[in-house]
């Protein structure tokens, strides 16, 4: 009877043992399980490829025109702004950013040029937006002579990681217009086909 007493208490001891060991290792996945799931909420992710691209609103703060007045240039800004984030969810996911929820984003440390962001600036909304790359367009001129229209537009895409510009092109677009020259007419006309263009190398970037 002893022996068979003994031997109760040594398999209960074993199994308290076992017990004590089991919740240690379900313990430890358990917080590695949370730590990797904390990972993927707050890091950038660019999963398979498909990118995170924020399109910031396009710059026309140099733009002097005598064919367009303030508010309907814009609403050309706005058209393109909607032209990028419409064409560029085929190669990843896209955030159309407004300047208002820019200085939201930077209200801790406001910027002090909100139209040209410093490489901190960008890094910053990078992490609070959960975005790899941002796409900035900056209209440069915009000039009529005759009926001969001259634009000159630099696209940017920058890194969020960094800060750093990573990909730049500039271009000159002209268009002679038998059409009055109005928002719409500079839309469909002069932007749209250069823009597409652009685009498709945006497309084909390695990310």
């Amino acid at each position: 009877m002893d022996n068979n007493l003994s031997l109760y208490f040594y398999i209960l001891m074993n199994e308290k043992n076992f017990s004590e060991k089991s919740m240690t290792v379900d313990l430890k996945i358990g917080i590695s399980a949370t730590m990797f799931l904390l990972m993927l909420i707050f890091l950038p992710t660019n999963v398979g490829g498909q990118p995170n691209i924020g399109v910031l609103p396009i710059n026309i703060s140099s733009v002097s025109s005598s064919i367009l007045n303030v508010q309907q240039l814009q609403l050309v800004a706005t058209q393109l702004q909607n032209l990028f984030v419409g064409q560029l969810g085929s190669i990843g996911k896209v955030n159309k950013i407004s300047m208002g929820h820019i200085l939201l984003l930077l209200k801790e440390r406001p910027s002090q040029n909100i139209e040209n962001l410093t490489d901190e600036e960008y890094k910053t909304i990078s992490k609070k937006e959960n975005l790899n790359y941002f796409l900035k367009c900056t209209i440069k001129s915009i000039l009529l002579e005759d009926k001969n229209v001259t634009s000159q537009i630099q696209v940017i895409i920058y890194d969020g990681n960094n800060g750093k510009e990573f990909w730049e092109k500039e271009i000159t677009i002209k268009k002679n217009s038998s059409h009055t020259l109005t928002e719409q007419v500079l839309i469909n006309e002069l932007y749209k086909p250069s823009i597409i263009d652009v685009l498709t190398e945006i497309k084909s970037l390695k990310y």
